[in-house]
C-alpha cells in the first residue's frame, strides 16, 4: 500500500487536544501492516484515532471483500409460498410492535410474533406504511428491501460505488456520498438509521445534525455501535475484535454516545445494551490467527458451536450493562 497522508485531531465531543494513548496497535482482521494510536479524551473521554487516515486515503484501508459491501448470500431450501407466510408474519408482528388496533385474540397473537424481533422493530416509526425511511451507510441495501416489501418509502446513502451499484441492480434510491453531500430536503424523513456506522465517520456530529435537519419533527434516530466499555472489550484489550483499526475512527460509551447526540441537538436519547458473541468469538480469532500466522482466518468468528456456547456470556454482560452493542433511540423535538 503507497503511503498515505494522515491528519491529527481534537476530541470531536468536547474538543480538547488533550488525550491519553490508550493502545499503540496494528490493524489486526485483514493483514494490513501499519500501527496506529488510539487515544482516550482527558476532559470527556472519548476514544478515537489519532493520527488518522486523511481524506479518501481511509478508502484504501478497505478491502473489497469487507463484509458491508458484499451482496446479501442467496439461500434456498424455502419455496416462495413459505417464503411469503414468513414475512406475512413478520409484518403482523411489526403491526403489533406498532400498536394497532385489533380483536384481543389477534392483538395476543401479533405480540407472540413480534417477540423475537422487538430489538429491530423498535427501530421503526410508530405507524405501519407510508413513512419514509432514509439508511445512511446502507451498503447493498438489504434493510432498504425488508422496509420497502413493509411499505415504506425508502432512501439509502452509501460511499461505496460496488454497494451502490448492487443496491440500485436492486431498484433502490441510493445516493453515492456522504449524507451531507447529499442534499436532502429538511424535515423529511420519519426515520433516519446509521447501523454500525457512526464508528466510520470522520465528523459523527456534523453528520449527526445533518441527520436531524432531515428528521421530520418527531422523528426517530436509530443508531447501533460497538461499546468500547463492552466485557469483551475490556477482556481482549488491543485484540477486541470490534477496535476494527483504522475503519473504526471513534468508540462510543454510552455516556459519549449519549452526549454526542444531545450536543447534535436531539431529545430523549435511549440507550440498550444489545447482546452478541462477535466480539468474543472474533478476538478469539484474532489470538489464533495471530498464533497460527494467519491473519485472515475465519474458523472460530462464524463457528456455530463457539457462539452458542458464548450467547449466555452476552446475554448476561447485556443485563448487566457491559452488552457488545449500544443502541441508540433518539428524537428531533421535545416530546
Amino acid at each position: 500500500m503507497r503511503d498515505l497522508a494522515f491528519e491529527s485531531i481534537a476530541c470531536e465531543l468536547c474538543g480538547s487536544d488533550q488525550g491519553e494513548i490508550i493502545f499503540q496497535t496494528k490493524e489486526r482482521r485483514f493483514g494490513l501492516r501499519r500501527c496506529f494510536n488510539l487515544v482516550r479524551c482527558k476532559r470527556c473521554g472519548l476514544v478515537y484515532l489519532t493520527p488518522r487516515p486523511h481524506g479518501d486515503g481511509l478508502r484504501h484501508y478497505y478491502p473489497e471483500d469487507y463484509y458491508a459491501y458484499q451482496p446479501a448470500p442467496q439461500r434456498s431450501g424455502l419455496s416462495q409460498k413459505m417464503k411469503s407466510r414468513l414475512k406475512a408474519l413478520i409484518l403482523e408482528g411489526y403491526k403489533a410492535a406498532a400498536g394497532h388496533p385489533a380483536p384481543l385474540p389477534r392483538k395476543l397473537w401479533r405480540r407472540a410474533l413480534a417477540f423475537p424481533f422487538q430489538g429491530r422493530l423498535q427501530g421503526l416509526p410508530d405507524h405501519a406504511g407510508g413513512g419514509r425511511v432514509l439508511d445512511v451507510g446502507c451498503g447493498t441495501g438489504g434493510y432498504l428491501r425488508l422496509l420497502r416489501e413493509l411499505g415504506w418509502e425508502v432512501c439509502g446513502v452509501e460511499v461505496d460505488a460496488k454497494a451502490c451499484a448492487e443496491a440500485e441492480r436492486l431498484g433502490l434510491n441510493i445516493f453515492p456520498g456522504h449524507l451531507e453531500e447529499a442534499g436532502f430536503p429538511a424535515d423529511y424523513f420519519d426515520l433516519v438509521r446509521m447501523n454500525h456506522v457512526l464508528e466510520h465517520l470522520p465528523h459523527p456530529l456534523h453528520s449527526l445534525e445533518e441527520a436531524k435537519r432531515v428528521l421530520s419533527e418527531g422523528g426517530k434516530l436509530l443508531i447501533e455501535v460497538p461499546n468500547v466499555k463492552s466485557l469483551s472489550a475490556r477482556l481482549f484489550g488491543e485484540r477486541w475484535y470490534h477496535l476494527d483499526l483504522p475503519r473504526h475512527l471513534f468508540h462510543f460509551s454510552p455516556r459519549t454516545l449519549s452526549s454526542l447526540l444531545e450536543k447534535a441537538g436531539f431529545a430523549q436519547v435511549e440507550i440498550t445494551h444489545l447482546p452478541t458473541t462477535s466480539g468474543f468469538s472474533g478476538s478469539l480469532q484474532i489470538i489464533w490467527n495471530e498464533a497460527t500466522g494467519n491473519p485472515k482466518g475465519k474458523g472460530l468468528r462464524w463457528s456455530r458451536v463457539l457462539n452458542l456456547s458464548l450467547g449466555p456470556i452476552s446475554f448476561l454482560a447485556a443485563k448487566l450493562g457491559r452488552g457488545e452493542f449500544l443502541q441508540a433511540v433518539a428524537f428531533k423535538g421535545s416530546l
